[in-house]
């Protein structure tokens, strides 16, 4: 029987995937398929072997020794046809095609990449592309429903790969009033204010905190969360508080390796 008649790439796939996978319920959220979907294909894979490649009713998901030698035997297979399609998208870059979803915080993503992504969608209109802006990132990357981000965060995770892009200047927003009022002279005086912040835990000023120099320190006495960037800087503008924005930003891109 011809090599062909044996085994079916995509079954051979999906049994790549769930082999990987803690279970059939995570695997099937990978291939983007129903858990049934994913049983009956590898169920039919093992008809077409002959032989038992999972343990049944074990979770997590176990093999059996033959499952082992076929999973080692996949990636191998799946990671030339890996190499071979990045080498044919390199010789013609017409030809790139395939699923990218990119992540990146929220006020980055609505103003820079929003503004700045339309030449790459246009080259490419075989790449299905998609964007979630965030502040929570890296757990979406981690779960691989991103395949990069592009955050200010430093991650030092030794599964990611990281490029830093630029760095950030900031630049404080607040009304003239409120800085005469409070006295603000210096970075230690907004201690005296209230803060803007796009979230209630204050994860949005920390992106400015830790450029701070050496032994300077600031807390709020006073965090006022706004869930819009316009409406955060509009309010500190008014005198509501102060608040912050960059004038330009410093992004690191994440991706997941291997």
């Amino acid at each position: 029987m011809h090599l062909q008649e044996q085994f079916d790439l995509q079954q051979l796939f999906t049994f790549y995937v769930a082999a990987g996978s803690r279970t059939f319920t995570e695997a099937a959220e990978r291939l983007h398929v129903s858990q049934s979907a994913v049983s009956h294909s590898i169920r039919k894979l093992e008809r077409s072997v002959g032989f038992r490649l999972i343990v049944r009713d074990h979770a997590p998901i176990r093999l059996t020794e033959s499952g082992r030698l076929l999973f080692e035997t996949c990636g191998r297979v799946f990671s030339d046809i890996g190499r071979c399609r990045d080498a044919i998208h390199q010789s013609d870059p017409k030809t790139l095609a395939g699923r990218l979803m990119v992540g990146a915080t929220v006020e980055f993503g609505n103003s820079v990449l929003a503004s700045g992504i339309a030449p790459f969608i246009n080259k490419h209109p075989n790449i299905e592309i998609g964007f979630t802006f965030s502040h929570e990132l890296l757990k979406l990357l981690r779960a691989d429903e991103l395949d990069l981000i592009i955050d200010c965060r430093v991650h030092t995770r030794q599964d990611l790969s990281r490029t830093v892009l630029f760095r950030e200047k900031y630049v404080l927003v607040a009304a003239p009033k409120l800085m005469k009022t409070a006295n603000i002279d210096c970075l230690a005086d907004l201690e005296r204010v209230s803060w803007l912040s796009l979230d209630a835990e204050g994860n949005w000023w920390q992106r400015l905190l830790v450029q701070l120099p050496p032994k300077s320190e600031l807390n709020p006495t006073r965090l006022i969360p706004v869930n819009h960037l316009r409406g955060l800087i509009n309010m500190a503008v008014w005198g509501s508080a102060s608040a912050w924005c960059r004038l330009t930003a410093s992004r690191t891109s994440f991706g997941r390796e291997g």
